[in-house]
């Protein structure tokens, strides 16, 4: 349903990172060129979050849905049970903790508030994002878009997802691949939430998958079955067991150790990082509160950073001096 383009995957990372920088009202959210956020949605029970807003780049409404606030945590404590919680869809079963995320951000405000921004902007044009139990909600927010569950105003353009664990089961997959929705589902190398739930427990991966290789240099967009045996899947059993390369998207810092990297990278390092800012915070200088993060993102120098499809070097040195925070983390 339409060629791979990285440059439209690079936004779609960079809003996803957003959903994690913003704690409260007040916090500086940087998302890219020609993107403004319009909501920030929180659910204290789950601990969901999601982003709604405009992107004039594409002239859509983008719902971004944040990850787990610790994935570590997360992977060792998850367990996985189906529910069929669609009554027009009675064979159709999903993974309950997913469902429950997700469905609890509808209640506390998605889906008013992307009629709203659509309202606003004059577009009933959509598209979705998400990285890890967020790019599962991502997944189960196209599934109602698309069979009218949600949204039936609206039509969903794209979904674009990382490091996004299975979601549902055969016919969940079968179903949601009948509505041939423009799907991005990009895995990172041995990155190991696309391998849970596993399919020993008759979950399946949407397709298509662009697998990413270690430092993100090179891409291979896989075959439709969604279990490229020669993506992602090519590391398995063994090998698929990194967190690190699930934090690292295109050379993207997700969760919440990207927020301060992305804010000390403004003025020009990373222009796609640069331009708009939701509910701008006052510039501050707290050296002693960022200490760590800060010690943590001098080793992630001269990372290759892709903007406008040109790969340049981003090199990330701190000598002394002032260190300036733009994100409250």
């Amino acid at each position: 349903a339409g060629a791979y383009d990285e440059t439209s995957s690079l936004r779609e990372v960079l809003l996803a990172e957003a959903s994690y920088c913003v704690d409260d009202p007040s916090t500086t959210i940087y998302v890219p060129e020609g993107a403004t956020v319009t909501a920030v949605i929180s659910q204290g029970t789950s601990g969901g979050r999601a982003l709604v807003g405009y992107d004039a780049t594409d002239k859509t409404i983008f719902v971004a849905y944040r990850g787990s606030s610790n994935v570590r945590n997360w992977i060792e404590n998850v367990k996985f049970v189906k529910t069929a919680p669609y009554a027009a869809y009675p064979d159709v079963r999903v993974e309950r903790g997913f469902f429950d995320w997700y469905s609890d951000l509808n209640n506390a405000g998605v889906l008013d508030a992307v009629v709203a921004a659509g309202a606003t902007y004059g577009t009933t044009d959509l598209k979705v994002t998400g990285h890890s139990a967020g790019a599962a909600c991502a997944t189960l927010f196209a599934f109602d878009v698309m069979t009218g569950a949600a949204l039936a105003d609206f039509t969903l353009i794209k979904s674009t997802t990382m490091g996004s664990p299975r979601v549902g089961d055969e016919n969940f997959v079968t179903l949601y691949e009948s509505f041939d929705l423009l799907t991005t589902r990009i895995t990172h190398y041995h990155d190991l939430v696309p391998h849970l739930p596993q399919t020993a427990l008759k979950y399946y991966h949407v397709a298509t998958e662009v697998y990413y290789d270690e430092p993100n240099a090179h891409f291979t967009v896989c075959d439709g079955s969604g279990e490229d045996p020669t993506c992602s899947n090519s590391c398995a059993p063994l090998h698929c067991t990194s967190v690190d390369d699930h934090m690292d998207y295109l050379n993207v810092t997700l969760g919440s150790d990207g927020c301060t990297t992305h804010a000390l990278q403004q003025g020009g390092e990373r222009p796609a990082l640069a331009a708009t800012a939701y509910r701008p915070a006052e510039l501050r200088r707290d050296p002693r509160a960022e200490e760590e993060d800060l010690r943590r993102a001098t080793h992630r120098q001269e990372k290759s950073s892709r903007v406008g499809g040109v790969c340049a070097r981003v090199s990330v040195a701190f000598v002394g001096g002032p260190y300036i925070s733009i994100i409250d983390v």
